[in-house]
């Protein structure tokens, strides 16, 4: 016998050897619940946390909140995602994150393995995230620093603009008053007079934009030149179509916490007369959302003439 055949799984297979907060797909998700090792001070921690979160779920109590504290390496945030997974209950593979546990007799306590059950049978909405990657400021840059990170996360966690508070609860109000729809149809992806059909990008002493636009039954190729992808694809409907405006603001995020999810662009513009039009794009590609904002906020200025 060897000695890898003493083992019950492959001493060859991948292990990441680094957990971090934020970091995750399926797969890693799995290896995680997996292989998790829940050691004699880690059952005293998993029993501590879910008998205090236990009197939130029963009862009413101030303490709301947990440090987790120790060493760097201890593995503060392998535990941290792993409480995460619990929490919410997600399922992995086909399996809830609990069955990973009970499974594998993770919980040698079965008071404690009852308050997991517990907490994981009452609904939760889990917003797992890393401070430094989120943040756009450091602490010593601002004492409000910490709070705007937690606003920006709980805001894209709903769907809406993370980097602009005032943009988001207009989206928030939107959905509220059951008018986001409404919104979308006014300002999303309007197509007339203008409709961008194609768009090919070079670098070539900055962007190129070749765009082929449609216009009242003719196709047109529009080219230019820009700072950045939209502002190329802007200089090439100016150019074009002899189009008079100043493109004010732009903003885009996703619209769910997903890598498959949609994201949407909102676009500014103002005309040579001082109006301003807006346009909402929608798109699994970030650079056709913020397209098609820019051509539905032309549109409607074209459209208001």
């Amino acid at each position: 016998m060897l000695l890898k055949d003493m083992f019950v799984k492959p001493i060859d297979r991948d292990i990441k050897g680094v957990i971090k907060v934020g970091q995750g797909d399926e797969e890693n998700i799995k290896q995680e619940l997996e292989e998790y090792v829940v050691t004699r001070e880690l059952q005293k921690h998993f029993a501590e946390f879910f008998a205090s979160y236990k009197k939130g779920i029963n009862g009413n109590t101030d303490k709301m909140g947990v440090w987790i504290s120790g060493f760097f390496g201890s593995g503060k945030s392998h535990f941290l995602k792993i409480l995460s997974y619990l929490l919410a209950n997600k399922e992995v593979d086909g399996k809830k994150a609990l069955e990973y546990f009970v499974e594998d007799n993770k919980i040698s306590d079965p008071m404690v393995l009852a308050d997991m059950r517990l907490a994981s049978s009452v609904p939760t909405d889990v917003v797992l995230f890393n401070i430094d990657s989120k943040s756009e400021m450091s602490g010593k840059q601002s004492k409000d620093a910490i709070v705007s990170v937690f606003l920006k996360v709980f805001n894209e966690m709903q769907g809406f603009c993370g980097s602009i508070p005032v943009l988001a609860d207009l989206e928030r109000n939107l959905v509220e008053a059951g008018r986001y729809e409404e919104f979308k149809e006014k300002f999303e992806d309007i197509t007339t007079p203008f409709n961008i059909s194609e768009v090919h990008f070079k670098q070539h002493n900055g962007i190129i934009a070749e765009v082929t636009v449609e216009c009242e039954g003719k196709s047109v190729v529009a080219i230019a030149a820009g700072n950045g992808r939209l502002n190329a694809v802007s200089n090439a409907l100016k150019n074009q179509f002899r189009l008079e405006y100043d493109l004010t603001t732009y903003q885009e995020h996703a619209l769910e916490q997903s890598s498959r999810s949609k994201a949407i662009a909102y676009v500014g513009i103002r005309s040579k007369d001082g109006e301003h039009y807006w346009g909402a794009g929608v798109d699994q590609d970030i650079i056709r959302a913020s397209i098609n904002a820019l051509l539905t906020a032309i549109n409607n200025m074209v459209n208001a003439k």
